[in-house]
């Protein structure tokens, strides 16, 4: 063998078997219904106490012309979902994921009026925690409250519905573009200045 083709050769080989691959990103998703009074119910998605996205409901319910979400004859109709990308570091195995509302707001009295926001689910990796699962909190306090439609209701700001991690922790993403050399279908490339090698 030459130089030359030993060069080719070792070359090839070390990047298809490259150890650096691009960081792994974590999929965020969370599943939401609103009531909108004066605009829509804006939200944020926590990791701890690090925001990793947020976002504003496009097509909640409108309280002074629509009524509530749980007097709806199809609540699910209102679900929207939303899917945030993040580094794996913002997402450690044993944090908790939730969600607030930012920009609470009501009518005074009885009418009805309210911006409010429901949780239906949240899906860390794949691994999701439906209403049933997710924790209120209210100032950092466990907090109970009915269900309304099936979803978790977030009333005021303060409120969060945290998810907590399974016991061996969240599910990490794969590593983006990780060369897998022994899952490809295609032979390794030779050369056109290389030899074919003789048949025995």
């Amino acid at each position: 063998m030459t130089n030359r083709s030993a060069v080719c050769i070792s070359s090839l080989l070390a990047a298809m078997l490259s150890t650096s691959p691009a960081a792994a990103q974590s999929e965020v998703v969370v599943t939401l219904a609103g009531e909108a009074y004066d605009g829509p119910p804006q939200f944020q998605v926590l990791a701890g106490t690090e925001v990793i996205g947020s976002g504003v409901l496009k097509h909640p319910i409108e309280t002074k012309t629509e009524g509530r979400l749980f007097a709806s004859a199809r609540p699910s109709a209102f679900l929207e979902v939303f899917s945030f990308s993040v580094a794996d570091d913002d997402i450690l195995p044993d944090r908790k994921i939730s969600v607030l509302m930012t920009n609470d707001k009501f009518a005074e009295g009885d009418a009805g009026y309210d911006r409010n926001l429901f949780i239906d689910s949240i899906r860390v990796n794949g691994h999701e925690l439906t209403s049933a699962e997710l924790v209120l909190f209210e100032k950092g306090v466990p907090h109970s409250l009915d269900y309304q439609a099936g979803m978790l209701p977030i009333y005021e700001q303060g409120q969060q519905a945290v998810a907590s991690p399974p016991p061996t922790g969240w599910p990490l993403a794969a590593p983006a573009g990780a060369a897998q050399l022994v899952s490809s279908p295609y032979p390794v490339p030779r050369p056109a200045w290389l030899p074919a090698r003789a048949q025995q």
